[in-house]
C-alpha cells in the first residue's frame, strides 16, 4: 500500500513537473517569439536609418561639391572684381591726366591767341584779366602732379627712414633687421610707389637724371614681385602693362589706342621717332626700358622689337655688363617656355650672343646655373621643335655649362642625361654638329654614350 503510494506520488509529481516544464516551454516559446519579432522590427529600422544615413551621406558629398564650385567660382569672381577694380582706377587716373593735359593745351592755346591779340591791339587794357577757368584748371593740373610727386616722395622716404636710417642710430630695434629684407614687406613698400611713377615716368621721359632711376626702381620691383605670387600680384597687373605701354609708347609721342592695336609697324615706328626710353640716346636706358617692356607687355610684334633692340645692344661689352648687373638671364628664360614657342629661337640666340667669349662669360654661365635655367631647358629639349637651329644653340650653351662641376647635380636631377643619350640613340647622320655637342657633353659629365 505505501508502495503504491510512493508511485503514485511520482507519478503526480512528474506530472506536474511536465506541466510546469510544458508552462514554461510555452511561454519561453512566447517571449522568443516577441523577441523575434522585436529583432525583425529592429533590424528593419536599423535598415531603413542606414538606408536614411546613405542618402543623407550623397546628398551631403553633393553638397560639398557644389560648395567646392561655388568657392572656386567666389575667389574667381573675387580676383575679377580686384582687377576690374584696378583697371578701373589706372582709367580714371590716365582720364583725369588726359583732362589734365587737354586743359593745358587749351590754355597754352589760348594764352597763345590772347599774345596774338594783344600784339594787334594798340595796347593792353588796365581791365583785362585771364580767363579764370583756365587759372583754375591749371591750378588743379598742378595740385594734381605735387600730389602724385609727394605720394611717391613720402613713401619712399617713409622706406628709407623706416628700414635704414633709424635701424642705423637704434641699439634695440623694434624689428628684426631680416623683416625690412623680407619679400613681403619689400613688395608691401613697391607696390606703394609704382603707381605714381607712371605719371613721373610720363613729365619726365626726357630728363635723364630723374628718368633712370625710376627706371631701375620700376624694374627691380617686378623682379620682386615675381618672387611673391599674390592676390595683389593680379590688381598690379594693370599698373605694370601701363609702365610698359609709357615707356614703348610715350605720351610725348602722342600715339593714340586705335593706332597702337590697327596701326602698321612702320605707321608706328614714324609715330615713334622721338628719342625716349628704348629709343634714347643712351644706352643704359635703352637696355633698361627693353628689358621693362620684356617683362610687362604682351604684344607679339611689341616683344620682337624688344628683342631685336636687346641684340643689337648685345653687340657691346658694357650692354652684357649692364645685362648681368640687371640679372636679366631670368627675363630671357622666361621665354624659353613652350607657352613662349614663336619667341624661343630668338631668346636662345639672345643666350648664345651672352655665352660667347667674353670677359662676362664667366658670370653668364653662372648666372645660368640655377633650378630655373635647366628646367626650362629639360622642357625645350622634351618639347619637339620645327626649328633645329635652337636645340643647336641650345646644345652649345649647354655644353659651355657642363664644363662646371657644380652643374652636374642640375644635369642629373632634370634627366637631361637621360634625355640626350635617347637622344644619340636614336640620332641619324643628319646633323653631325648637334650630336658633337650633345657627345660633348656627356663627356664633361664623365657619363658613356650608350650605343
Amino acid at each position: 500500500m505505501l508502495a503504491i503510494s510512493q508511485e503514485s506520488l511520482q507519478t503526480v509529481t512528474e506530472h506536474q513537473i511536465k506541466l510546469k516544464l510544458m508552462a514554461m516551454e510555452e511561454r519561453f516559446g512566447n517571449e522568443l517569439k516577441q523577441m523575434d519579432q522585436a529583432l525583425k522590427e529592429k533590424t528593419k529600422e536599423n535598415k531603413r536609418l542606414k538606408e536614411n544615413f546613405e542618402t543623407l551621406k550623397q546628398a551631403n558629398d553633393i553638397m560639398k561639391k557644389e560648395l567646392e564650385v561655388l568657392s572656386a567660382q567666389n575667389a574667381k569672381l573675387i580676383k575679377t572684381s580686384n582687377s576690374l577694380q584696378a583697371r578701373l582706377t589706372n582709367l580714371q587716373r590716365k582720364q583725369e591726366y588726359e583732362l589734365k593735359l587737354k586743359d593745358s593745351e587749351v590754355m597754352k592755346q589760348s594764352i597763345e591767341a590772347s599774345a596774338d591779340q594783344g600784339k594787334e591791339a594798340a595796347g593792353p587794357k588796365p581791365g583785362d584779366k585771364p580767363d579764370e577757368k583756365l587759372q583754375k584748371s591749371a591750378k588743379q593740373s598742378r595740385q594734381s602732379s605735387v600730389h602724385v610727386y609727394s605720394a611717391a616722395l613720402s613713401a619712399l622716404l617713409d622706406w628709407v627712414c623706416e628700414a635704414h636710417l633709424r635701424q642705423a642710430l637704434t641699439e634695440m630695434p623694434t624689428k628684426p633687421s631680416e623683416t625690412y629684407c623680407a619679400p613681403a614687406f619689400i613688395q608691401e613698400r613697391v607696390l606703394k610707389v609704382l603707381p605714381n611713377l607712371v605719371d613721373i615716368l610720363r613729365d619726365n621721359a626726357s630728363n635723364l637724371r630723374c628718368c633712370l632711376p625710376c627706371l631701375q626702381f620700376i624694374y627691380w620691383s617686378l623682379l620682386h614681385i615675381d618672387q611673391i605670387q599674390t592676390q595683389q600680384n593680379v590688381s598690379m597687373s594693370t599698373t605694370m602693362r601701363r609702365l610698359g605701354e609709357e615707356i614703348y609708347y610715350p605720351k610725348s609721342a602722342k600715339v593714340t589706342e586705335v593706332e597702337k592695336i590697327m596701326a602698321t609697324p612702320a605707321a608706328l615706328s614714324e609715330k615713334l621717332k622721338e628719342p625716349l626710353f628704348m629709343r634714347s640716346s643712351n644706352n643704359h636706358v635703352r637696355l633698361l626700358s627693353t628689358l621693362i617692356v620684356l617683362k610687362t607687355l604682351t604684344r607679339a610684334d611689341v616683344i620682337a622689337q624688344g628683342f631685336d633692340l636687346l641684340k643689337t645692344e648685345l653687340k657691346t661689352d658694357q650692354a652684357k655688363e649692364l645685362f648681368l648687373y640687371y640679372q636679366a638671364t631670368n627675363v630671357i628664360i622666361f621665354y624659353l617656355k613652350p607657352v613662349n614657342k614663336n619667341f624661343t629661337s630668338v631668346a636662345m640666340e639672345i643666350l648664345l650672343q651672352m655665352s660667347a667669349d667674353s670677359p662676362f662669360q664667366h658670370n653668364f654661365l653662372e648666372s645660368c646655373s640655377n633650378e630655373n635655367f635647366f628646367r626650362s631647358a629639360a622642357l625645350l629639349i622634351r618639347t619637339p621643335l620645327s626649328d633645329v637651329r635652337v636645340m643647336e644653340r641650345l646644345s652649345i650653351i649647354l655644353q659651355k655649362l657642363s664644363k662646371l662641376k657644380s652643374n652636374k647635380r642640375f644635369f642629373e636631377t632634370y634627366t637631361i642625361v637621360a634625355i640626350i643619350q635617347e637622344m644619340l640613340v636614336g640620332a641619324g647622320n643628319e646633323n653631325a654638329f648637334l650630336t658633337l655637342n650633345l657627345k660633348s657633353i656627356l663627356f664633361n659629365l664623365n657619363v658613356s654614350v650608350k650605343t
